[in-house]
């Protein structure tokens, strides 16, 4: 009997390792399942594993983590040993694209250089070149699903997140365009462009510290204060629902407030 695959990106904290949680009991796993938790933090991919393996012990699925830094200068051979390390055929692919950054906020006229290059590493060279080699070594296999954990910033324009808007954007356009040719070749793969909603996590944190003062960290600092951001949970627990039901258009954006109208 062929495994399932389930590769998550970003799975050391926040919404990746809450989706990785949530996954642990879900429909994508009820097969024998090959689980791979990647991030740049293994200590952090660590406590995930185990708190997954908790939440099912199954010995049928195998759980492994795997060091990924998208602003590494080997990232090229990373990504080489890391699909090496996969087998030759699944019986379905799950490609979770979550690790990602902020990056720098701030008016795009005082961004450097390096913020630039930064950010774009994390947000698009790193998962656009792993998706692709994953999309050509299983050119064979049968159903791939690969949801891109995007944002509102993907369609949207928001002070002092020119960096973070541009790359989400570009992100999202690329998984859309793999949705298009996949579906003229072989209407195999199924691709999903998810916004999860305004999480509460350290990213959050991060925004009401470090944004600019402007009304738009006036916004964020207010949805905490009311208690109206999204618990990460629950917005897993939304995608994967979704996922389920497999009605999504293809390359589609869907925002968690879609679905919980």
């Amino acid at each position: 009997m062929l495994k399932n695959l389930v590769l998550i990106t970003g799975a050391s904290q926040g919404f990746g390792k809450e989706l990785a949680l949530v996954i642990a009991t879900s429909f994508m796993v009820k097969p024998p399942t090959e689980v791979i938790l990647a991030a740049r933090s293994l200590p952090n991919l660590e406590q995930t594993k185990q708190e997954f393996a908790k939440l099912n012990p199954r010995p049928d699925i195998e759980i492994s983590t795997f060091h990924l830094n998208y602003e590494s200068e080997t990232l090229e051979n990373d990504i080489g040993e890391l699909l090496a390390k996969l087998g030759p055929k699944y019986n379905h692919i799950y490609l979770i694209n979550n690790a990602g950054t902020l990056g720098k906020l701030d008016h795009v006229r005082n961004l450097s250089y390096h913020d630039i290059l930064s950010n774009v590493q994390i947000n698009l060279t790193g998962p656009l070149f792993m998706t692709g080699k994953i999309l050509e070594k299983y050119d064979q296999n049968s159903k791939i699903t690969v949801v891109n954990v995007s944002s509102l910033a993907a369609i949207q324009p928001f002070d002092t997140w020119g960096l973070y808007c541009a790359t989400k954007a570009a992100r999202n356009m690329y998984h859309r365009n793999i949705a298009l040719e996949e579906d003229l070749l072989k209407n195999r793969v199924r691709v999903l462009n998810y916004a999860p909603g305004p999480l509460d996590t350290a990213m959050q944190q991060r925004i009401r510290e470090e944004m600019p003062d402007v009304d738009l960290k006036k916004a964020f600092t207010n949805m905490h204060h009311e208690n109206n951001l999204v618990k990460p949970k629950d917005s897993a627990q939304a995608l994967i629902h979704l996922l389920e039901k497999d009605e999504f258009e293809n390359g589609a954006h869907v925002d968690y407030f879609e679905i919980k109208k």
